[in-house]
């Protein structure tokens, strides 16, 4: 009965020919890497980076309000120390989530795009585990939509706050325009990371 229980990690891990028959490592010219990550560094990310501090973080601190508790307040040696300082002084806890939750579901949209694309770790292994899949399905999909949900409410909760009333109906178009382009984001670097030099 116990010899059985060492089999559940060929789950995780690739047998036979899909072992040996890995994909072969892309080289790209030194042009189009400079391109690509002055592009990311210079335009993508800074956009990212303030939308999700400003409406996903709002969204989070609406939500739950232990988010707007502030990293200064927070019981860890020395970490009071930010409160002296302008900037640092401001940040709080949905701030950090915002972040965190900005790589995620970056990462998330690059792997669904790399594995629709064939390129990926499950769609190599032929005899696939399905319940691995659907799992890891559930997980990409609940952390995209509570995404989406979120920056839906800090967007909510901005646009109520101006002086004019702004449709609701705005709100959810943001919300899909803001979906739809983390999703294209995460086909464009797994085009990138996936095809060979042209």
């Amino acid at each position: 009965m116990f010899e059985q229980m060492g089999t559940f990690d060929s789950a995780f891990q690739p047998t036979g020919q899909e072992a040996a028959s890995s994909l072969p490592r892309r080289r790209k010219s030194l042009k189009s890497q400079i391109v690509f990550w002055l592009v990311n560094l210079v335009l993508v990310a800074p956009a990212i980076v303030v939308v999700y501090l400003t409406i996903v973080a709002d969204g989070l601190r609406n939500l739950m309000s232990v988010f707007a508790t502030k990293l200064s307040k927070l019981p860890i040696p020395g970490i009071g120390a930010m409160a002296g300082f302008d900037g640092f002084n401001r940040i709080d806890i949905a701030a950090v989530t915002a972040m965190i939750l900005c790589v995620t579901v970056s990462y998330i949209w690059f792997r669904v795009f790399t594995e629709l694309s064939g390129h990926g770790r499950l769609s190599r292994q032929s005899n696939g585990n399905p319940i691995l899949v659907w799992l890891l399905v559930g997980i990409a999909a609940i952390l995209v939509i509570g995404d989406a949900l979120i920056f839906y409410a800090g967007m909510s909760n901005q646009a109520a706050g101006g002086w004019t009333g702004t449709p609701q109906s705005v709100c959810i178009g943001a919300t899909v325009v803001y979906s739809v382009g983390l999703a294209f984001l995460g086909g464009y670097h797994a085009d990138y990371h996936t095809s060979e030099e042209v």
